[in-house]
């Protein structure tokens, strides 16, 4: 079996029970693949993102898998938030460094 899927217990239970791997079955091929490089006032970054559906969100049986890349290629970034483009729904300035508390940002990070 190649791909994502959730697995139950500890780390290494599943490779003895095959009951123990749930796989993430994708609802198409891949949606939101996007790879850029940008130019901002003072620094230059590429990134890489893609993911997809699966199961069926209207329910607790789905939601949406995916994975981005971050690439300072010039200057520095300094950060906490980031946006996210979910399957057409933009999401601004989610927290991606959050607070000791767990309440609210953290301190910017720089790459």
């Amino acid at each position: 079996m190649g791909g994502m899927a959730y697995v139950m217990d500890d780390d290494s239970t599943y490779l003895s029970d095959s009951s123990k791997i749930t796989p993430l079955i994708p609802n198409s091929a891949g949606e939101n693949l996007t790879a850029e490089e940008i130019e901002e006032d003072d620094w230059t970054y590429s990134y890489a993102s893609g993911g997809v559906s699966v199961g069926d969100p209207s329910t607790s049986g789905g939601g949406y898998v995916g994975c981005a890349s971050y690439l300072v290629t010039e200057g520095t970034w300094s950060y906490n938030t980031n946006s996210y483009n979910l399957m057409g729904a933009i999401y601004e300035d989610v927290c991606v460094n959050l607070s000791d508390d767990l309440e609210s940002c953290g301190e910017m990070k720089e790459a």
